[in-house]
């Protein structure tokens, strides 16, 4: 099932896609409801699970080099997927909105070990240091496959010129598999 990006934040993403159960059912956080499982390698402010619970809401990590967030496509239901697009949205509130991510890798890994780079920002300002801003990048795999665990990994400082990862939500598209 393809998966396709409209806007930031729309409604055909994987998050809103798991989260209504394809549209057939009112909205609930996917994380929530052990439909997916997201990750972090730290936490100082927030719930991991608040990334898929499409609030304003602030997930920032410990101030550590390579902090991380993953999400776990198949720990409710067997799915994998190809990315072709991604969202991420800075924080609703407090001190991780300065704290916008400037130089990251989106990885994919099909065993939550081995991990594989599908896009690398170094000093990418676009996604903006203010209240819930979102940005979007298109992923364009050179031997396309489709993954069950996704990560954010902060390879260096961001906008506040340390390392705490902090960002608000995230939304997924591509190609949906179900094993």
């Amino acid at each position: 099932m393809h998966l396709s990006y409209a806007s930031d934040m729309d409604s055909n993403g994987l998050v809103t896609y798991l989260g209504s159960a394809g549209g057939s059912a009112a909205w609930s956080n996917p994380a929530a409801s052990n439909l997916l499982e997201v990750s972090a390698s730290s936490v100082q402010i927030g719930e991991a699970s608040s990334l898929t619970s499409r609030a304003a809401s602030t997930l920032q990590t410990l101030n550590r080099h390579l902090s991380w967030v993953r999400l776990d496509l198949g720990r409710g239901q067997p799915f994998r997927m190809q990315l072709a697009h991604y969202t991420l949205a800075n924080c609703g509130r407090g001190v991780g909105v300065r704290r916008a991510l400037r130089n990251w890798a989106l990885q994919g890994s099909l065993n939550g070990v081995d991990w594989v780079t599908l896009r690398e920002h170094v000093n990418d300002q676009s996604l903006a240091a203010v209240p819930l801003a979102t940005a979007s990048w298109s992923v364009t795999q050179p031997a396309p496959q489709a993954y069950r665990y996704i990560r954010i990994l902060q390879t260096d400082v961001n906008h506040a010129n340390d390392h705490h990862l902090a960002l608000g939500q995230i939304e997924l598209y591509g190609w949906l598999v179900r094993d």
